[in-house]
């Protein structure tokens, strides 16, 4: 409203208001995902943040509550242009609604040029307030992983009624023709957001055709058709193939002649070999003077480094009176000296 005012518009402020509300209506039809009123509200956001690049920032603000306003996903050739928002439409509504509410023509000209030049995202568009709507738009593009992750979501609930191959096909075609640009962004202020809206849609990119390689994949023909892949092949189940050996269908033994021996095996050995006697195993001293078998060495506990530590620790530890004599109770110990004059701990190296 303040907008439409701005640009010179006449009518009473009841039907400024009836015409916003019908446009906010639009914006929040139950098949918009996306395109509905929080994108509307994102795109005014950045609107404002390159208004000081614009020369009618209030005809970018029309522009933008307009140039989404016709939603229709019923057409694949649609989305594949311009993602389902009806531009064409759009701007005829622009121009109906705004010279009813009394907005020059030459604005509502200059208003409906932008939202046309938006299905090219201004791609050959040298004025700076359709460079500033395109921009505002596609910045949808370079928002935070998270966020570019919930856009691709609701992109594919507005279009569920497609065939994911027909949609991974229409997507693929999107993001290539942007990626192929020079320059996603036109205007100056919206240049810091290339990077980010590039790195997403690679992104993406690699995703949908990765998606696309498994859809090309056909299951094998000897699966039935919704079967499981784990399932039995429907050829074998049919007995058109062979099944493997079981003890149920395994041919009965050939009959031995006289004299022949058996040439089973069990665990290894034929069955008229005598069996192999083992030794027994020497008995082995541990460490702690028990005779034990050697399988019994597994439940005795392990020297580790720390309790090899331990063990030279408390050595050292055990007092020995030949070496280390009892000194009078309090007599605090001498530090050891000497023999060089110094007093130090270290002696000079003398060479022959």
């Amino acid at each position: 409203m303040r907008s439409a005012r701005t640009l010179g518009a006449t009518a009473d402020p009841s039907e400024l208001k009836a015409t916003a509300e019908r446009l906010i209506e639009r914006w929040q039809e139950s098949n918009r995902f996306h395109h509905g009123l929080p994108h509307l509200i994102e795109v005014l956001q950045r609107v404002d943040t390159l208004a000081e690049e614009a020369h009618n920032p209030d005809a970018v603000r029309l522009a933008a509550w307009y140039h989404g306003a016709i939603f229709d996903t019923s057409m694949m050739a649609e989305y594949r242009r311009a993602a389902g928002e009806d531009k064409d439409k759009s701007a005829a509504l622009a121009a109906e609604e705004l010279a009813a509410l009394g907005v020059p023509e030459q604005t509502i000209e200059q208003i409906c040029e932008m939202i046309l030049k938006l299905k090219g995202h201004a791609q050959q568009c040298s004025d700076i307030d359709c460079q500033v709507l395109s921009d505002a738009d596609l910045g949808s593009l370079a928002v935070e992983p998270q966020k570019y992750r919930k856009y691709r979501e609701n992109v594919r609930k507005e279009f569920s009624h497609l065939e994911i191959v027909d949609y991974l096909d229409a997507r693929i075609t999107i993001i290539t023709k942007l990626l192929g640009r020079t320059h996603l962004f036109a205007s100056p202020m919206a240049k810091m957001w290339e990077d980010a809206a590039r790195e997403n849609l690679a992104a993406e990119l690699a995703r949908l055709k990765a998606e696309r390689e498994c859809l090309e994949t056909k299951p094998a023909e000897e699966y039935e058709p919704g079967a499981h892949k784990h399932a039995i092949p429907a050829k074998v189940a049919e007995g058109q193939v062979s099944k493997p050996p079981t003890l149920e269908t395994e041919p009965e033994p050939k009959p031995r002649r006289a004299g022949e021996k058996p040439a089973a095996e069990v665990v290894g050995r034929p069955v008229g070999e005598e069996p192999r006697t083992e030794k027994p195993a020497a008995e082995t001293p541990t460490a702690w003077g028990i005779e034990r078998e050697p399988s019994d060495l597994r439940s005795l506990p392990r020297r580790n480094a720390k309790t090899v530590r331990m063990e030279r620790r408390t050595e050292l530890e055990v007092e020995d009176p030949d070496r280390d004599p009892p000194r009078p109770s309090g007599e605090r110990p001498t530090r050891p000296k000497d023999d060089d004059a110094t007093g130090s701990l270290f002696k000079p190296l003398q060479i022959d």
